[in-house]
Order: structure tokens, then C-alpha cells, then sequence
């Protein structure tokens, strides 16, 4: 499971999981700029394609 939630305020959530390991994440976040979000956007991939 991964989702990345983000809110015109900046705010955003960051989920990650893995059913079969039982690891999992839950983190806000807060999104200042294009930086920002690229950062959060790429853990997100980084987590689907090696989890």
C-alpha cells in the first residue's frame, strides 16, 4: 500500500505499508514547495517499485 494525500495547505500524509512484512509508515507532512513534493513523490515510487 502507498498513498500520498496533499491539501492546498501544504499539508500532506504519507502511507506506507507492506502487508507481508506488516511494515508500515504513517507520516505529515508539510509541503513548502516543487522540491517538496518531489521528495514525497519519489519515496512514494521508491517504496511501490521495491517493496
Amino acid at each position: 500500500m502507498a498513498e500520498l494525500t496533499a491539501w492546498e495547505s501544504g499539508e500532506a500524509q504519507l502511507l506506507l505499508g507492506d502487508a507481508r512484512s506488516g511494515e508500515a509508515t504513517d507520516e505529515a507532512l508539510r509541503l513548502t514547495d516543487a522540491d517538496a513534493l518531489a521528495h514525497a513523490v519519489g519515496r512514494l515510487r521508491k517504496w511501490m517499485f521495491t517493496s
